[in-house]
């Protein structure tokens, strides 16, 4: 069975989701597409952007240069110039299927450079509509 996953951000009222590719390294990198859904969109609207990013997601994709930035694209849409900046005051979760099963995990922010999981519980999903996946999403965003 597959596994895919997408990450989905919020910062400044805005909801940044993009797939999560693998390279041929194992390495987890940023990968198209990359979506900006403002928070006052449907929970339809946000869903589609995960099932989308979701249904990007690939393994054994080409490893990058080491001076490849991979979340350029992602900084570019939250129109900011560092990862710090972006960090600052974002919420993460990262959003997995494998076959018509969704887990969403959220991660914590520590505050300078990264995110690390949280205590919390995986929340899953059977098969969900775009509703209803965009939905849970924001209810475990507003809990963080």
């Amino acid at each position: 069975m597959t596994t895919t996953s997408a990450a989905v951000y919020v910062r400044d009222k805005r909801y940044f989701v993009h797939a999560y590719s693998i390279t041929v390294k194992g390495i987890a990198v940023a990968s198209d597409p990359f979506f900006a859904v403002e928070s006052k969109a449907g929970d339809e609207s946000l869903g589609a952007a995960v099932e989308s990013a979701l249904m990007k997601s690939r393994t054994e994709v080409p490893d990058l240069p080491a001076s490849a930035r991979h979340d350029a694209p992602l900084l570019k849409l939250a129109k900011v110039r560092s990862w710090r900046e972006f960090m600052r005051g974002a919420k993460y979760l990262a959003v997995v299927r494998s076959g018509k099963d969704i887990s969403i995990e959220r991660w914590d922010n520590d505050g300078f450079r990264t995110f690390e999981p949280s205590e919390s519980p995986a929340a899953a999903l059977n098969n969900p509509s775009k509703a209803a996946l965009g939905a849970r999403i924001r209810e475990i965003l507003a809990e963080a």
